[in-house]
């Protein structure tokens, strides 16, 4: 097929019908000044239902200007989205272009808690919505006679009473509570402001010229623009006619235009999940978050990944070496518990652990401690014993199987292999220059060190005794092992007598 000469501008596919040839064309190409113009004819048939999938209120797009619908197949369905604000009454008309059609027109008002409520149902082509408070509304169009004929033809105007038809209705909004932007929202078109504050555009009206105009609508950090689809990147799409932002629209001559703007309020979660009893990194921890109220439709979903809602969003949050939570944890402005299931950890649900988050903010849970399992209850994780010994033993946490002077449930607690006698938590080096005195030892991630100072130490006991704190008047420290390290060091430079003793302390997190 021969381009007309010009230039063109790529927007939504509308199919239109001749119901003689049974031909569809497609006119998803328009030049500067609006005329479309015919890319491609191709033959009427079932495959061609995919061109309007929008059999569900999920699939519908929002409306903005006067649009063409076909029944494609049998049994066929349209649902047409348009939000509703405050104090306006919305007329929706349909204009039947076949001969053999009749239509049953029904409105429904989402309630964001539950099913769809009916406002209202005709047979006829028009239908009015009084709209009390904001709402997304839904016009449901079906063929009034079951099994009734296909490519049947019909459009859909919305428009706004006592408006006259070149008004403009420009809105932003906050998706989750359908409530006004930040005041820092501002308003675009063609690369310049057009309104600041644009907080309040839930009732702006204002004129605009015809033509192709690009609108945008930059909003303040902890706003993030809505998306639903499963295509990367889509609202950065400026072809994109519901949900693109910037977004590129023809307005049209004496017709309404409605343009929406959806955001999504969020803020971020950062944390650390280790083990509580000896301060071992939970690595690879998926996190579920479970939201629990401040939005009833949102009450019992569990949000892994931001936007949760995006399906191709498949990185799930998981914790990092250091059991940090990844950089990207943010959630809608929601209440939240935090429910973990860990193999070889007890589960455990972290209730109300964010309530009441503000947009745009950060808030640190701080570290969580998870319980490894101990089904034998002899203060020894089951996933530790089994590590070193038969999978199922019963160690007792009191011998010394390697011989080396330190018991079973001391190697776990320092992190030391149990059955090799080199394996052993101590100084690894002491050194003394000038009277400062250098000493290093080994570490085991997330143990946390102290170094214990006495001058002088009481006659040791017979049989030896375990030193208490009275014994070591004073420590330094403390220090946590951290995962890509394995040697610590520290010098006493306080000018210590020859005389000093030290002693390598691991604080026990049980």
């Amino acid at each position: 097929m021969d381009w007309a000469a010009g230039d063109y501008r790529l927007n939504s596919i509308s199919p239109c019908i001749d119901t003689g040839t049974n031909q569809t064309w497609m006119t998803n190409a328009f030049d500067i000044e609006g005329a479309p113009r015919i890319i491609d004819c191709v033959d009427m048939g079932a495959h061609e239902y995919t061109l309007e999938v929008n059999d569900t209120p999920a699939q519908a797009n929002p409306y903005q200007q006067p649009q063409t619908h076909t029944f494609y197949v049998t049994n066929d369905q349209d649902w047409i989205q348009f939000l509703g604000t405050p104090g306006h009454v919305y007329n929706v008309q349909l204009t039947l272009q076949s001969t053999n059609i009749d239509t049953v027109l029904t409105i429904y008002c989402d309630n964001r808690d539950g099913p769809l409520t009916l406002i209202s149902q005709t047979t006829g082509e028009v239908a009015q919505v009084h709209v009390l408070t904001n709402r997304i509304c839904y016009a449901h169009v079906t063929q009034s006679v079951t099994n009734a004929s296909v490519h049947q033809v019909y459009s859909c105007k919305i428009s706004v009473t006592n408006r006259p038809a070149d008004v403009d209705f420009i809105r932003a909004m906050n998706w989750l509570t359908f409530s006004n932007m930040p005041p820092e929202t501002t308003l675009l078109m063609d690369g310049e402001r057009l309104y600041t504050n644009f907080n309040q555009s839930i009732h702006l009206e204002t004129n605009l010229s015809p033509g192709w105009h690009v609108f945008e609508v930059r909003a303040p950090t902890g706003c993030e623009s809505y998306e639903n689809s499963d295509v990367v990147g889509q609202v950065r799409n400026i072809d994109n006619p519901c949900l693109g932002n910037p977004r590129l629209i023809n307005i049209a001559p004496n017709e309404q235009t409605f343009l929406h703007f959806f955001f999504e309020p969020y803020f971020t979660v950062t944390g650390k999940i280790v083990d509580a009893w000896v301060g071992t990194p939970c690595q690879n921890v998926g996190l579920s978050w479970q939201a629990t109220s401040g939005h009833p439709q949102f009450t019992n979903q569990t949000m892994t990944h931001y936007p949760y809602h995006a399906t191709w969003a498949t990185n799930h949050w998981l914790t990092d070496l250091d059991s940090g939570f990844p950089s990207n944890t943010s959630l809608l402005t929601l209440d939240y518990d935090l429910p973990l299931n860990v193999s070889g950890y007890k589960p455990v649900v972290f209730t109300n652990i964010l309530m009441n988050p503000t947009p745009g903010s950060s808030v640190d849970v701080g570290t969580l401690t998870l319980c490894p399992l101990d089904l034998n209850t002899n203060n020894i994780a089951d996933s530790w014993e089994d590590t070193y010994f038969p999978v199922g033993s019963n160690v007792s946490p009191t011998a010394d199987t390697d011989g080396e002077g330190s018991s079973n449930w001391e190697e776990y607690i320092a992190g030391t292999d149990p059955l090799m006698s080199t394996s052993v938590c101590s100084f690894k080096s002491i050194s003394s220059s000038n009277g400062n005195v250098r000493m290093t030892w080994e570490t085991a991630p997330g143990r946390v060190y102290r170094i214990g100072c006495a001058e002088n130490l009481p006659p040791q006991a017979d049989p030896p005794v375990a030193d208490t704190s009275n014994d070591w008047p004073y420590s330094v420290g403390p220090w946590t092992g951290a995962v890509n390290t394995t040697e610590m060091e520290w010098t006493d430079t306080n000018g210590t007598p020859f005389n000093q003793n030290y002693r390598l302390e691991i604080e026990v997190q049980q």
